[in-house]
């Protein structure tokens, strides 16, 4: 009976250290994301798309990608779905721009959640694109464009890695 106590004992220890721990890392997390959405600096990295009308795409981890900085907005997205108009002359499909001039407004939700709103004002085709961040760093991203069906986007962000 006691060596069934000391066992229960011991094993309400280990499991409540870990469970501090875990808390701890979830905190961090949860800082490093208020950190790179204050400073309006982070990398949204894809992982499903799903078109409007069509079935949820796998993306290829690292292919796709939106990065933000204060300076600069570049947006590296495939997408699949109706577009009402063409670009003649254009040989590439999806989002592939790069915006200097643009606004970003920062929402705090509940539960320590984000919604991101960027549009850019140098571009037509593209309204805006607005994120939905949680606290730990997974999100989703809709664009909004004239000429194209929406879409949307879930994935991770990360910190921008910078090029030097």
């Amino acid at each position: 009976m006691l060596k069934k106590i000391f066992l229960l004992a011991f094993t309400i220890c280990i499991l409540t250290s870990f469970n501090g721990a875990f808390a701890q890392k979830k905190e961090a997390k949860a800082a490093m994301v208020e950190n790179m959405i204050e400073s309006k600096s982070f990398t949204f990295d894809p992982q499903t798309v799903l078109p409007l009308g069509f079935a949820a795409r796998q993306l290829t981890p690292g292919y796709y990608s939106v990065k933000l900085t204060p300076e600069v907005l570049t947006v590296d997205l495939p997408f699949f779905g109706r577009a009402y108009t063409a670009d003649f002359g254009s040989s590439q499909g999806g989002f592939h721009f790069i915006s200097k001039d643009f606004t970003t407004e920062v929402v705090k939700r509940k539960k320590g959640n984000y919604d991101v709103v960027i549009k850019p004002r140098d571009l037509k085709d593209v309204n805006y694109l607005t994120f939905s961040i949680s606290q730990g760093g997974y999100a989703s991203l809709q664009v909004s464009s004239n000429s194209r069906q929406g879409i949307s986007f879930s994935g991770i962000i990360e910190e921008s890695k910078s090029v030097k």
